[in-house]
């Protein structure tokens, strides 16, 4: 058996007698190349190709040459010679190389493309650009020349050549039949996005074709209907795909007449023309419809045209959609306002004259709830007439916190002073409970900046004092005006008045927007007992992430056990850190930096997970010590 100090010993001699064994072959072919095989290009190359490897660059093009003169059809040897020319910067002896085997092997698309990359890169345009036209002249058939103009147009775009490719492509293309000429040209328009060129051209090759009583070419047909579907014109399409199979009755071009068929009855001329005769179809259809982002952009052309001329029955019998479309397709974006606002006022007209539609007026005003007070101002005619014809209706309160204040959602109507009498006229004919004419007039006094009137007025109601989970939106409405009174006793008060609010919220999606104006008005009041009262929940969430920094040692995750549930959780070292950092500036924004700085003396200085700056942790690392130094 062979010991592993021998196996040890070949191996550490293996590459000298690799090299030796080289050296042999070339010495080998030398003698072979200047003797009775000195015409044998397999030979030729092949100690070319070992030369090259060694860095012997000018003794293997000698012998690349060679093999490609004594092979001049091959096409392994004329490549391998270009390239050798092309490495040795003899570039117009490697043009011609290259064009010899653009003659030999003009299908093959590598070659061809090694070719033209090659004169880009050297910044040879003109000749890069006679290649591609040469390939057309050389192509054996239409598919492969229409490979060519593809790539052709997307040279001329890289190099900024799409205006001169007109002229050039009737010079180049003379040799060709019109048919052929007029599919290569929009094959080029077509990589160019000039569709309507490229339909263009095709269809007045048909008519030519036709008036010669010539059968037109399969390939043309084909090449219609394809541009006719990229255009979406699925009309044009299914009559260029019926002509295509009566001319060509094979089993393929059935199959695309059937896709053409499917596509022109579902198309959305077709899909208009069945929703015009069945408004009632389409509005049943329209939550899924402007839901799927396949079939939405469409949709929303539809309903723009058709909704205005649906009879009030049928819109109030089914609003669902065009809520969904207001809410979730117009109003979200401004380039849209200026239609939807047409075409609410529009919908609106229909709606609110027609008898018994009070739930559908009520879920069409809905969907002004929450808008930006810029498009909040459209609607101020129809939302001041309806406050005044019920100033009690949830709508309004509930609308209000959601719309980001008062103004937001009715605009300029508390700006009026007529208008103020008659919302509160209006709850005082009807005999609204004491309790809603009391918060609108609270409302209107604070939103008008009469703040004496309005907090003697909230003195003698009391009706904030005690809070009722039914009562919370119309609470919303007051509060958020009382904010704007400046003196630090009002906002006291405001205060006290979130804080009793607080367990009624909790758990639901008003609690994050009642502790941020809790919090401020907490600020606001300049009382230091209720700023630290409120920001107390801050600070013990500040500790307690601290505490679970230092238990991570500053790298990897921790496993912490929920109190009330017992489940265990991960928490990953950067969630932590990140908690810490917006808790810390939520805390800094209240005045409490010489908090946060003794929580980091007594959890982070000096330890080792607050001195780890590896990776992810840099950016809080360096946000946390901002505060601190800026507080220090």
């Amino acid at each position: 058996m062979l010991s592993r100090g021998f196996f040890f010993l070949v191996f550490l001699l293996a590459p000298f007698f690799a090299a030796a064994g080289s050296d042999q072959l070339v010495d080998r072919l030398y003698r072979e190349v200047v003797g009775e095989k000195e015409n044998d290009p397999a030979r030729n190359k092949r100690l070319a190709d070992i030369l090259e490897r060694q860095g012997l660059r000018e003794e293997a093009l000698v012998y690349y040459k060679r093999a490609a003169e004594n092979a001049p059809e091959s096409v392994s040897c004329n490549l391998a010679l270009a390239r050798s020319l092309k490495d040795s910067d003899q570039i117009d002896e490697a043009i011609l190389v290259y064009e010899k085997i653009l003659q030999i092997a003009p299908e093959n698309q590598r070659y061809t493309d090694e070719i033209i990359n090659f004169l880009e890169n050297a910044g040879r345009i003109e000749e890069a650009e006679a290649f591609y036209w040469k390939l057309i002249t050389v192509s054996s058939d239409m598919t492969a020349r229409l490979g060519v103009a593809s790539r052709l147009a997307e040279f001329a775009v890289r190099n900024q050549k799409t205006d001169q490719l007109g002229d050039e492509f009737h010079s180049h293309t003379s040799f060709l039949p019109p048919s052929e000429r007029a599919i290569l040209r929009s094959q080029i328009d077509l990589q160019l996005g000039r569709n309507a060129d490229a339909r263009q051209i095709l269809k007045e090759e048909l008519s030519a074709e036709l008036a010669r009583n010539e059968t037109p070419s399969s390939m043309l047909l084909a090449r219609l209907v394809h541009v006719a579907r990229q255009e979406r014109d699925f009309e044009n399409a299914r009559e260029y795909s019926r002509m295509l199979y009566r001319l060509y009755p094979t089993a393929e071009n059935r199959y695309e007449l059937d896709i053409s068929e499917d596509q022109f009855r579902n198309s959305p001329e077709k899909k208009q023309e069945y929703y015009v005769s069945h408004p009632e179809v389409f509005l049943d259809s329209l939550p899924q419809l402007l839901l799927n982002p396949q079939t939405r952009s469409e949709t929303v052309s539809s309903a723009l045209s058709l909704l205005p001329t649906i009879t009030p029955e049928q819109l109030t019998s089914s609003i669902e959609g065009v809520v969904i479309l207001f809410t979730e397709v117009l109003f979200p974006h401004p380039e849209n306002w200026e239609e939807a606002a047409s075409l609410w006022h529009t919908l609106w007209n229909k709606i609110h004259t027609f008898p018994n539609s009070s739930p559908a007026q009520e879920k069409f005003l809905g969907i002004l709830t929450g808008i930006p007070p810029q498009l909040g101002k459209r609607f101020v005619p129809e939302l001041t007439e309806r406050f005044i014809a019920d100033p009690g209706a949830p709508l309004f309160w509930n609308g209000f916190w959601s719309s980001q204040g008062w103004e937001s959602l009715l605009g300029t109507l508390l700006q009026s002073e007529a208008d103020t009498q008659l919302i509160l006229h209006s709850l005082e004919n009807r005999n609204f409970a004491p309790s809603i004419q009391q918060r609108a007039a609270l409302a209107i006094d604070f939103s008008r900046g009469e703040f004496a009137k309005a907090w003697e007025t909230f003195q003698l109601s009391g009706i904030l004092n005690v809070p009722h989970l039914e009562t919370l939106s119309e609470d919303w409405t007051i509060l958020r005006e009382m904010e704007k009174d400046p003196l630090p006793a009002h906002q006291g008060v405001l205060t006290c008045l979130y804080r009793d609010r607080l367990s009624l919220v909790a758990g639901t999606a008003d609690e994050k927007f009642v502790l941020v104006h809790y919090r401020k008005a907490a600020f606001a009041s300049q009382n230091p007992v209720l700023l630290k009262e409120a920001a107390m929940p801050l600070l013990e969430k500040l500790e307690h992430y601290f505490k679970l920094a230092e238990r991570t040692g500053g790298t990897g995750n921790i496993t912490i056990t929920d109190p009330e549930t017992g489940k265990d959780s991960n928490l990953n070292i950067y969630e932590i850190l990140n908690t810490l950092l917006d808790t810390a500036l939520e805390l800094k924004s209240l005045g409490f930096s010489d908090e946060i700085v003794v929580f980091y003396r007594r959890y982070g200085e000096g330890k080792e997970w607050w001195t780890d700056l590896e990776g992810q942790g840099v950016y809080y690392f360096s946000e946390l010590k901002k505060i601190i130094e800026d507080t220090e």
